[in-house]
């Protein structure tokens, strides 16, 4: 049996299953960055979702042969690993464990190819690609203060700025302050900043009003429709940025996008693809095949020297189908 994990920034998911791709368990955890959330926290998380995985399942920690994290605290080539592969021998003490960055996982999820480019935005952001060569490259994902451009806490903040530009009369009037102050159970902008400030507000807390923006642009804001939009293109950005690193513009390279953000849906999706379609025309575009999970469980498979199959695709398919990409 092999295990599969992806150690995200909200939140930690697992599975446990057969070669065949028979999936036997799954678990969820909390916040699994432990750079960004502490390595007590995100400890907890990964044992939590990986004891809730063999419970279900059900099996003994002895009877997985090999492990896969995906984590987000891990570098596109395995820096920083050694905490997470302590852990997952500490939990799974005969299993071949292996950590890799969660953007990784998310590409071998993703794609049916092992060539390519993936955008993942959801609390944070990431792009990530790979060349016929087997040369990878990695563009964005360097947190909330230095970079995340287009994910939910980037979107979040974007919309409190425009909220107090509103406020002091700087900017359009939008229905997000209103809709902010109600999220937050506040009845005011100046309730707003001391709930921002004044606790102050995690990271996460504040990626989650990115759920609200969704909301007023779908009811016709015209500010919150322009700061999905500034997402999606910045996300865009990351991926021609990707594309021509690795001299994948010239060919018809697939494009995956996954995460949370994305499924704001054509506000998102739309200005992301145009600003790839503007620079890169050759270049597909499409959701992705499987969630970060099943690209863990793809390398678990290749470190054991077994192949992925259709039967085993359509064996994921059939218990992966309809959970968040």
């Amino acid at each position: 049996m092999l295990l599969a994990l992806d150690a995200g920034g909200s939140s930690t998911r697992c599975l446990v299953a057969r070669s065949d791709g028979t999936v036997l368990g799954r678990g969820l955890g909390g916040p699994g960055n432990h750079i960004l959330s502490g390595w007590e926290t995100a400890r907890a998380s990964i044992i939590d979702a990986v004891g809730q995985a063999c419970a279900m399942a059900p099996c003994e920690a002895t009877s997985i042969g090999c492990a896969v994290a995906g984590s987000a605290g891990v570098g596109p080539n395995g820096e920083g690993r050694e905490v997470i592969e302590a852990l997952l021998t500490e939990q799974l003490p005969l299993a071949r464990v292996q950590a890799i960055g969660d953007m990784v996982a998310a590409f071998w999820g993703a794609l049916a190819t092992d060539f390519g480019v993936v955008v993942a935005a959801g609390t944070g952001s990431v792009c990530y690609g790979r060349n016929e060569r087997g040369e990878s490259r990695q563009v964005g994902g360097w947190g909330h203060i230095m970079g995340d451009e287009g994910s939910a806490y980037d979107i979040a903040v974007r919309a409190l700025r425009a909220v107090a530009r509103a406020t002091d009369g700087r900017g359009p009037h939008t229905t997000l302050c209103e809709r902010i102050a109600a999220a937050m159970e506040v009845t005011d902008f100046m309730g707003i900043a001391v709930r921002v400030y004044g606790e102050p507000m995690s990271r996460d807390a504040i990626a989650r009003l990115a759920i609200t923006v969704t909301a007023a642009a779908a009811a016709g804001d015209a500010v919150a429709q322009t700061i999905l939009a500034e997402a999606g293109a910045e996300l865009g950005l990351a991926a021609v940025t990707t594309l021509r690193a690795l001299e994948l513009d010239r060919i018809a390279a697939p494009v995956a996008y996954t995460g949370a953000v994305f499924g704001a849906g054509d506000a998102v999706i739309v200005p992301f693809a145009t600003a790839i379609a503007a620079a890169c025309p050759l270049t597909r575009i499409a959701a992705p095949e499987f969630p970060p999970t099943v690209g863990a469980f793809k390398l678990a498979l290749r470190a054991l020297g077994l192949p992925f199959t259709a039967a085993t695709s359509a064996a994921l398919l059939a218990t992966i189908e309809g959970e968040t990409r």
